[in-house]
């Protein structure tokens, strides 16, 4: 191992955010989602989350952090059910009294399917960040309800109108091509301001949801209409690059250079314990919850391995790259056996093409 591989080992920020799976299926069923065919249909007992919480906060309140993130996932986590959620913020608000200045800040993924009054004025007044699941217009949707309920874009407009924070994340998919001015379009004919794009990598024969020369296109061509549009809209991809084309700091994950491998852990109904949210639902656990705590897993040789792996496929096959500083890596999730990310030919085309836009705009503004 290198001496640099362990600088940044040692270095790396000792804070814990719990993705927290509380059930394991869903009511959808996406082609490209590892759940359909998941056989353990279970969901979290409330007594596993306030352990989970707890045993955060413990970790980093001992590491001088005083703001915990929980995000709540699955499968679709609104089949947890609204009582639980209910007694989850409950549950936070005895952690306040427990741990004086601690700050809670709840985020949750979810289909839309479900939502509904009661659920979007919860969100609203716990102030929740709400992230609805939907790739675009209905023709390059993936994310359908086999059994209705209801049109996502009806909830959509209901969390607008309530005035409650949400945006949409959307996987790119090959049925994106030539669709970007029809999605820009939708995004601001559906009055939505946020949006994450998703493009993954999610089996062990490497399938890729997009291949690189259609998620190029797509996104040169909607980055041209977000960064000269006159709506409001935050990309979160776009925002990232853009602060570290104009060599400003972001604390995003995918643009951290591996720095903040080890600090996302995903949950899953039984306790068990993986290193971020993998794609595959069959890999072995870091751990339990239930009997360990979290610098009990933070000190796995099994994570220290991942990390070690993460950081040095940077130091190997990104020293030399000319995007380093405004790439930085991409997400190891999406990283081959051999260190490359698979969307590298994709990155080495868009943000050079990003830098030279932004200097070309900014010559045109002071000429």
């Amino acid at each position: 191992m290198s001496s640099a591989v362990k600088t940044c080992i040692n270095d790396f920020i000792n804070r814990i955010t719990p993705i927290i799976k509380v059930v394991d299926y869903c009511n959808f069923t996406c082609d490209f989602c590892r759940y359909p065919d998941y056989p353990y249909k279970s969901a979290m007992p409330f007594s596993t989350y306030k352990t989970i919480v707890e045993k955060a906060c413990d970790y980093n309140i001992s590491n001088g952090c005083y703001c915990q993130s929980v995000i709540f996932h699955g499968g679709e986590p609104l089949l947890w059910g609204y009582d639980n959620f209910v007694s989850a913020i409950g549950f936070q608000k005895v952690l306040t009294e427990q741990y004086p200045g601690i700050e809670f800040r709840n985020s949750i993924q979810t289909n839309g399917s479900l939502l509904d009054d009661r659920w979007i004025d919860f969100f609203s007044e716990n102030n929740f960040d709400v992230g609805i699941s939907i790739d675009g217009p209905e023709e390059i949707n993936f994310h359908k309800n086999p059994l209705g309920s209801g049109t996502v874009l009806e909830k959509i407009h209901k969390l607008s109108q309530k005035n409650c924070k949400f945006g949409i994340l959307s996987v790119i998919t090959n049925a994106h091509a030539g669709y970007a001015d029809k999605y820009y379009d939708f995004l601001v004919e559906q009055n939505i301001h946020s949006v994450g794009f998703c493009y993954c990598v999610y089996d062990e024969d490497k399938h890729v949801t997009v291949e690189n020369n259609i998620l190029t296109d797509f996104l040169k061509r909607f980055f041209v209409r977000y960064f000269e549009g006159k709506y409001q809209l935050s990309v979160r991809e776009f925002d990232n690059i853009l602060k570290l084309c104009l060599g400003h700091h972001t604390g995003a994950c995918t643009f951290s250079k591996r720095q903040r491998c080890g600090n996302f852990f995903s949950i899953r109904p039984n306790g068990d314990v993986f290193f971020c949210d993998p794609y595959a639902l069959e890999v072995p656990p870091l751990g339990n919850i239930l009997n360990e705590t979290f610098s009990d897993i933070k000190s796995k040789p099994e994570l220290l391995k991942i990390i070690i792996l993460a950081r040095e496929s940077i130091l190997l096959k990104c020293d030399s790259c000319e995007i380093k500083n405004v790439c930085g890596g991409g997400c190891y999730r999406h990283t081959w056996e051999n260190g490359e990310n698979a969307f590298c030919d994709t990155f080495k085309v868009l943000y050079p093409f990003i830098n030279a836009y932004i200097n070309s705009f900014n010559k045109m503004r002071k000429s």
